[in-house]
Parts: C-alpha cells; structure tokens; sequence
C-alpha cells in the first residue's frame, strides 16, 4: 500500500489559492507526488462576467454616433455655411475638450465611485448630442461639442478600469476584445446609418436619432449596475491641471488660424511651451496627475502608451478627410459616402475581438506591431488618392486601415493594462484614454493646419461650383501632405511596439 505523503501544514491551500490568483479557477491539488486538476484551469473556458455585455453596450451608442458626424458635416457645413476649418474644429474641439480634462478626471475616479461618474458622463453626452441637432450655428455646435468632450473624458477614465476591476486575469484580453468589437460595431454602423439619414431626412435627424441609444444604453446601466456614491476630497494638482487644458487651447487655436496670420505659429509656439512646462511641473509635484519618470520606467506600460498615441495620431482623421473627398470632389451623397466609409469600421469590428483572443494566447506586442504596419501601409497607399482615383482603390486603403486598427488596438490595451499593479488600474485607464485620445486630437491637428494652409476661412461649396474649380487642388494637397505625415507617424510606432529588439538585430546584422 503507497504510503501517502503528508505536506506541510497549510501548503496545499497555499498552492491551490496561488493557482487561483493566477488563472482565474481553482488549480490542482498535489497528492503522492502527481497532479490532478481539481477543475480546469484553462483560461479560455472561464465565461465573462455580464458586467462586459453592458459595457460593451455603452462603447457601441458613442462610437455610433461620432463616426456619423463625419459623414454629415459635409451637409451641414453646406447648410451653414461653414469653411473648411470650422468642419475641422467641429471634430477638433470635441477631441481637445476630452484630451484636457481626461486625466484630471481619472485622478478623481481613484477616489470616487467609477461608475456613478461613468453614468453621468453618458447621461451628459446623450444630452448634448440631442442639443446639437436644434442648434442654429456653427459656433453654438462647436460649443455643445465641448460639453461632449468634456462628458466623454468622464467615461474614457473610467470603462477600462471597471471592466479590468470586474473580470478575471486570464480573460481580459477577451474581455477588452468584445469592447473593442463594440466601439468598431458602432463605428461601422455610424457612417452607414447616418449617411443613409443625412440623405433621406438631413443632418439634424442624425443627432435626434442617435441620442436614442446613448439614452438606452444609459437606463440599461442604471439598471442592471447601480453605483454607491463615494467620494474622498480629490487633491487634485491645479496648476498642472490649468496647464494641460491651456496647453490644448492654445494648439487648438493656433492650429485653426495657421494659414491666415503671423497669430497662429505663435499660438502654437505657446502651446508645445505649456506642455513642456505641463511636464516639468508633474516631476516636481509632491501630488502629481502623471509622473513621467514613472512611466519611462516601466518599459511596456511607456511603450504601450506612446505606440497608442502613435497610431490614433496616424489612422483617426482618415474618415474625416474621405468623408469631405467623397462627398465634395468626388460628389457622392452622404448615402453612398457612408456606404464606402463603412468598409474600414467594419473591419476593425471583425479584428478586435480576434486579436484580444489572440494576445491572450501569444505575445501581444507582436499582434500590435503588425496591425501598427497594416496602418502604415494603408496610409502609403493614401498618400496617391487623386480626382480620378477608383473606388477599388479606396476599399483597398479602407480596408488596410481598418485590419491594422483592429488587430492593434485590443492587444495594445491589454498589454498596457497588465503592465501595472492593481491599484493603478484607474490611473492607467485613463492615461490609455488619454494616449488615445491626444493621438485623435493629433491627427486632427495635422488636419487643421493643412485645411488652413491650403485652403483657408472661406466656406466650403457644392460640386460644380467654385469648390471644385477653385479649391480641389488646395483640398487634394491636404490629402496628400496629411497622409504622408500620418505615414510616418505609423512607421515610428511600429519602432515603438518593437522596442529595442528592432536596434539589436540592425546592430547584430552589421
């Protein structure tokens, strides 16, 4: 008869509680030297929690309804008589409001209830986007599209740090996969919805229509996941938090006006100054919103980052610059722009859950470096759109961007993610936010100064008319040059993702 072996006391509880702290499930329990697997500890087969569905809910409506915008600026711009600058502000404004104020709010929701602030942000945002369509000018939309932003921060700080605190170690990537899928379902749904609504109703009914599911999506979160208000005197870091939206302000406002006057270059100028100043002052602060040493020091979490800015700043004004292409050189409706456009949402939403399945299994860095060089690619290919360029072509580049934006974009935030401890999963939640949203607000930058360059304050025009003859180069110019520089941008992000496996092999290969 085997004798059975006794273990130190406490040590099978010990090994079986370090199992499920690693996997998610109860590992297996050692006796007579072999192992046998008490329950399965395949991650894979461990169901996500229904707090996921809802969330992934919410990142459907708000995607929905701000790639619809693109497609119907065109008509209102035509409506209102608005430039081509004021088109850019309207996406800009939106972009720097929730840039500036995201990472203070991220700070806040390490002391106050996630959700509560994430349900007043959506209620906000659903509020603003009926507003817009009753407004009457261009000024007053961009104005309302401030409030957006500002109500898309409250959100964008805190939906990762809540599914991240509500789902297992072993299928978070899964987890971040079906949100990513959402936010693209959405996107995809967007142009193709709302062009169709531009075409047969007009632009105002986009923003009636849309505000439905944010208020859906809204009743459906207070009702299944109720939070409990708490609160804890935020200290948070005034002068930095005054300096990062000055910052924003400033290269918002000098990018608008660049090719008007000496005005913009300065403001500018001031703007790069105050973000430099925003830095210094965060590694001095006894209480900073972001410590940059910090975040230098850990090599995956800093390069997780930076590749995020990267990309967004590289692929996000896409839709924006084929939107007015389609519409206005080519002269498509808004119908059959959305029809196109959706070609790379569509995409993207295929991709993201497969590549979150995908980092689970292997290394996410490698599935975000080669979504990094489909965007690349797709932006080279860009960089030759002329008047007579086919509709093939265009799918062709739709397509390339949106498998690279989706194969990069779930690994990239799961790597970021997994890169830090516990309690600073608020803080890099919003911090993956705000990378993200600072390369949105970048891409559009180097819109705005191309459109103010090449093309200027006068308001844009149907087709066939003074547009066409007057403008078309000037706005073919923007294409080109805004895509050139995006492509770069692409490239370095792919260095970035690689990190200094890339310099090693070019040193061992001399």
């Amino acid at each position: 008869m085997t004798a059975i072996r006794r273990l130190p006391h406490g040590s099978v509880c010990r090994s079986a509680s370090q199992r499920i702290n690693e996997t998610g499930v109860p590992g297996a329990l050692e006796k007579g030297g072999s192992t046998m697997a008490a329950l399965s500890s395949d991650k894979h087969s461990i169901a996500l929690p229904p707090l996921v569905y809802v969330l992934a809910l919410t990142q459907f409506a708000l995607p929905f309804m701000y790639s619809g915008v693109g497609v119907t600026l065109p008509s209102l711009g035509l409506e209102l008589g608005t430039s081509g600058v004021g088109l850019g502000l309207i996406e800009t404004v939106y972009l720097a409001a929730g840039a500036a104020f995201l990472l203070s709010l991220g700070c806040v929701a390490q002391r106050a209830d996630k959700r509560t602030l994430f349900s007043v942000g959506l209620l906000v945002y659903a509020c603003a986007t009926l507003a817009i369509g009753w407004l009457p000018s261009t000024g007053s939309i961009v104005a309302v599209r401030v409030i957006q932003g500002i109500a898309s921060a409250f959100m964008g700080a805190t939906v990762m740090a809540i599914l991240f605190e509500a789902t297992p170690a072993g299928v978070r990537g899964r987890a971040v996969g079906v949100c990513m899928g959402a936010v693209y379902c959405g996107l995809a749904a967007g142009p193709l919805v709302a062009g169709f609504i531009t075409t047969q109703l007009g632009w105002r009914w986009v923003f009636f229509i849309s505000s439905i599911p944010l208020f859906a999506a809204f009743l459906v979160v207070e009702w299944a996941y109720k939070g409990r208000w708490r609160f804890s005197k935020p200290e948070l870091n005034w002068p930095s938090t005054i300096l990062v939206i000055l910052a924003v302000l400033l290269l918002v406002s000098g990018s608008s006006i660049l090719g008007e006057q000496a005005l913009g270059y300065l403001l500018l100028g001031a703007g790069l100054v105050a973000c430099v100043a925003f830095f210094a002052l965060e590694e001095r602060s006894e209480e900073p919103m972001m410590r940059l040493s910090a975040v230098r020091a850990n090599r995956d979490y800093s390069r997780g980052l930076t590749s995020q800015f990267l990309v967004y700043a590289a692929g996000f004004a896409m839709t924006f610059l084929l939107s007015i292409f389609l519409q206005l050189v080519s002269g498509y409706t808004a119908q059959e722009a959305g029809l196109l456009l959706v070609v790379s949402p569509l995409c993207m939403a295929l991709m993201a859950p497969l590549s979150g399945y995908l980092a689970d299994r292997y290394r996410a860095k490698s599935v975000a470096g080669f979504g990094a060089l489909l965007v690349m690619m797709s932006l080279l290919l860009a960089t030759q759109i002329s008047a007579g360029t086919p509709v093939e072509y265009l799918i062709l580049v739709l397509v390339a961007q949106g498998v690279g934006l989706g194969m990069f974009s779930a690994p990239n935030v799961s790597r970021i993610m997994h890169s830090v401890e516990g309690d600073q999963v608020s803080i890099a939640s919003a911090l993956s936010a705000k990378a993200r949203s600072l390369g949105m607000l970048a891409s559009m930058t180097v819109v705005m100064i191309q459109l103010s360059i090449h093309m200027g304050p006068g308001p844009i025009s149907e087709p066939g008319s003074d547009f066409v003859h007057d403008m078309l180069f000037g706005y073919l110019n923007v294409v080109e040059s805004s895509f050139a520089v995006q492509a770069g941008l692409a490239f370095i992000a792919m260095l970035v993702v690689a990190g200094t496996g890339w310099a090693r092999r070019l040193r061992s290969a001399r």
